[in-house]
């Protein structure tokens, strides 16, 4: 009788436990079943390794739902794209999302119309983007809400109707990042460091050369000659004018002046026959000094564009 008794205990334990497991699993899971949520979708162009379903969707660190479903653009609008349209929105990745309509205030509304034109004009009001997010070095992939410069990053134009409420994507900071890398690359591949050497190599030697062409030496030379024969002359004829007595020789006036005015005539040729070239070789000299002169100002003041060139152009978002 004891043993029977026994077992009639312990089954009434066990339905017990099992009622009492229902009944938490439903008054714990009534908030979600009762929740009012709003169905969305976005299209990301870039990998979405590390997302999955059930990945929460954060706006500033909070969560406000989940990701429902994870597939390409081609496999849920084959109906509603074009050949040219498929193979362009084919390499999009789309994925739908269950959203809290608590968290966007300003598109709750009685019908789900109202809440999509609201939320149409807040996302083009305030830049409005979903982008692709990584929790630390997990590699655990959520969805972030968040603002950015609607110009930078436009929305996607359709090509179809979308099911649910459409949030544009915004690149995420890796994309960013790997593409800002591949973009300094192809600057630097286009830099022609050869040429740029060669053409200062070529600079530094106009410039030596025209300094040797100069003839220094030998203008000095000329010039020294022509002086000594001019300060004689004018000794001679100072000599002659202030103190004739002393003169053994007679004063012969018009043949000193002749003289010196062959001389003049003689200096007078010689400034003339080397002024143009003079000019020539100062005027390249000149040359060559602003173009070391405003290559080394750009490189003191902009080593950056010296180094890279041009700036890379800003990237746009596939249209």
């Amino acid at each position: 009788m004891s043993t029977k008794a026994n077992h009639f205990k312990i089954g009434v334990f066990i339905i017990s436990t099992i009622v009492l497991v229902v009944i938490c699993i439903v008054v714990l899971s009534a908030g979600a079943l009762t929740r009012d949520v709003i169905a969305m979708e976005t299209y990301i162009n870039e990998s979405v390794q590390g997302l999955s379903v059930g990945s929460p969707v954060k706006r500033r660190g909070v969560m406000i739902g989940s990701v429902k479903t994870i597939s390409f653009v081609s496999q849920e609008y084959t109906k509603e794209l074009a050949p040219a349209e498929f193979d362009r929105y084919s390499k999009y990745v789309m994925v739908t999302m269950a959203i809290d309509r608590a968290a966007f205030p300003d598109a709750v509304g009685k019908y789900d119309t109202l809440a999509r034109k609201r939320i149409e004009q807040w996302v083009q009001k305030t830049g409005l983007r979903l982008k692709l997010s990584y929790e630390g070095i997990t590699g655990i992939a959520y969805l972030e809400v968040d603002y950015v410069d609607p110009d930078r990053f436009p929305p996607v134009p359709l090509a179809w109707e979308p099911d649910r409420l459409y949030i544009p994507s915004a690149p995420s900071l890796f994309a960013n990042f790997t593409q800002s890398i591949d973009s300094i690359f192809q600057v630097l591949d286009r830099i022609d460091f050869v040429g740029g050497a060669e053409s200062m190599k070529q600079a530094f030697t106009t410039f030596d050369q025209a300094v040797k062409d100069i003839q220094v030496d030998k203008l000095r030379e000329e010039m020294l000659g022509l002086m000594s024969e001019l300060r004689e002359t004018n000794q001679a004829v100072l000599a002659m004018v202030d103190q004739p007595e002393k003169t053994k020789q007679p004063v012969r006036i018009p043949e000193t002046v002749a003289r010196l005015d062959m001389l003049l005539e003689r200096m007078d040729k010689f400034v003339m026959n080397q002024e143009s070239e003079l000019y020539e070789i100062i005027t390249n000299i000149r040359e060559a000094t602003e173009n070391l002169r405003d290559l080394t100002g750009s490189a003191k003041e902009y080593p950056a564009q010296f180094i890279f060139g041009s700036p890379p152009t800003r990237s746009e978002t596939v249209k």
